[in-house]
């Protein structure tokens, strides 16, 4: 029976964008690299959002509270 060591963990990433669909299997010893690199492609390609206006969300619970 093989023995568990550090380098037999592994995370299983899962990833689905419309139809599409993707896995990779990160071993143990590039976890730390591939979360910064998967932080890197978030900050270059969703740098684009807008942010909600608050002042929208806020009337509309308080709407709901008078009701």
């Amino acid at each position: 029976m093989k023995s568990e060591t550090e380098s037999d963990h592994v995370c299983l990433i899962r990833v689905k964008v419309g139809q599409k669909r993707a896995n990779v299997m990160v071993p143990f010893e590039e976890h730390a690299r591939f979360q910064t690199n998967i932080a890197n492609l978030l900050r270059v390609y969703l740098d684009g959002l807008k942010k909600r206006d608050k002042s929208e969300t806020q009337n509309k619970t308080r709407s709901r509270r008078v009701a």
